[in-house]
């Protein structure tokens, strides 16, 4: 019995040594996976906001916002750290797009910002993004377009993310 098994004996090793070669594959793909990343929506429509986070949530962890005071709170206190933030240029009562921006350079300079407007003022934008935008998207946007303007601001994987709040 045993003399039939051995002409099989090289085959199960090969077999067991895929096995292992599969495995080895898989852990290193588990590892190279860049962590999700996380972007941060401030706007005070709940219809725009509730849309932009259906659209981004499928990708990117999303943290949606009604206002900059709160957003600025919890990103001050170190309890959110998003990759890119998206806010509206009016918000009522609360800081506009171009405060929020100089107002998060002393907190986080590394992350950017994309402002959204309905307005479309040149100087306003012009003005935003000389103060540190990352970009100005007007209002109506194709969501597509918007999809394209978040990629291409993100880091492209989790290695390339600044370090941040690093003593």
């Amino acid at each position: 019995m045993i003399p039939n098994l051995l002409p099989r004996i090289p085959i199960a090793l090969k077999v067991i040594a895929a096995c292992e070669r599969f495995e080895l594959k898989k852990m290193e793909t588990m590892q190279k996976t860049p962590r999700q990343q996380t972007l941060l929506l401030i706007d005070d429509s709940p219809m725009i906001r509730n849309f932009l986070q259906a659209f981004f949530s499928e990708e990117y962890t999303v943290l949606a916002y009604s206002s900059t005071s709160k957003a600025l709170e919890d990103l001050s206190e170190g309890t959110v750290s998003p990759d890119c933030i998206l806010t509206d240029f009016y918000l009522g009562k609360d800081l506009n797009g171009l405060e929020f921006v100089q107002t998060l350079k002393e907190i986080d300079p590394a992350i950017p910002v994309m402002i959204l407007s309905g307005s479309c003022d040149m100087k306003q934008k012009v003005e935003c993004l000389e103060n540190g935008a990352a970009d100005f998207v007007n209002k109506p946007f194709s969501p597509l377009e918007l999809d394209a303007r978040v990629r291409n601001i993100l880091p492209v994987s989790a290695n390339q993310i600044p370090y941040r709040n690093v003593i």
